[in-house]
């Protein structure tokens, strides 16, 4: 049997590129504090039992600088099951966590990043998985080679979700058993479709968050299982 080898994720960080979009206020007051050193928030609102969601992109100048909107609301899908509750996803529940945590690197079916992505990149092929197997030592995590025994997904698709996919550092470093594992921003199979935990959005709307995140900048996703706070 060949070595597997683990692809150790990444992580990147986020900065905000001119769009067309104005900057404006936040539509609320942060109810969790990212690391002073995140400067790129993207926040994703479901309702609970819901499955889909409201993509809202903020960015800010410094620790103490206020949060502004850097990209109009996006249409997004999470889990089938929605959104879990805090501290309570677990591993093939069909549930998106309710949890911040940190952007990994980006893969796809091209051999390169789309144009003006500035994120890490790396090219799928067909003996490239991702372990799914809560009691398997490389549980949430990229592997290449024979395919797995283990319950696992493949990074090649025959449907366009992972043609273009923002990995994620949520349940890594530590990774615990059980708690999720490839909590990922991805296309949709098709418009509305549910996922089984990650974030689905549009090709246009993902390429749009692509092309605004900056790996200079330690970007920071955050799920919440409530709706959008009313505009001020």
């Amino acid at each position: 049997m060949k070595r597997f080898f683990v692809f150790t994720l990444v992580a990147a960080a986020t900065a905000a590129l001119s769009l067309n979009a104005p900057a404006q206020e936040p539509t609320a007051a942060q109810t969790q504090t990212p690391p002073a050193e995140t400067l790129q928030l993207i926040e994703v609102f479901a309702p609970q039992g819901e499955t889909f969601a409201t993509v809202q992109c903020f960015e800010r100048a410094g620790a103490d600088a206020p949060w502004l909107q850097a990209i109009e609301d996006m249409r997004a899908t999470v889990a089938r099951n929605g959104v879990a509750e805090i501290g309570e996803k677990r591993e093939k529940d069909g549930k998106s966590p309710a949890a911040e945590f940190g952007i990994g690197f980006l893969f796809g079916v091209a051999d390169e990043a789309p144009e003006g992505v500035k994120l890490p990149y790396r090219q799928a092929t067909e003996t490239d998985f991702w372990i799914d197997e809560a009691e398997d030592p490389l549980y949430n995590r990229w592997i290449s080679g024979e395919e797995p025994k283990v319950s696992h997904e493949n990074l090649i698709l025959q449907d366009p979700r992972y043609d273009l996919c923002l990995t994620s550092m949520y349940n890594v470093n530590p990774t615990v058993p059980a708690k999720g594992s490839a909590i990922f921003l991805h296309l949709w199979k098709e418009p509305g479709h549910k996922t089984s935990g990650c974030v689905a959005l549009s090709r246009e709307d993902v390429l749009r968050i692509l092309r605004w995140l900056d790996p200079k900048k330690t970007p920071h996703i955050r799920i919440v299982g409530s709706a959008p706070p009313a505009k001020r």
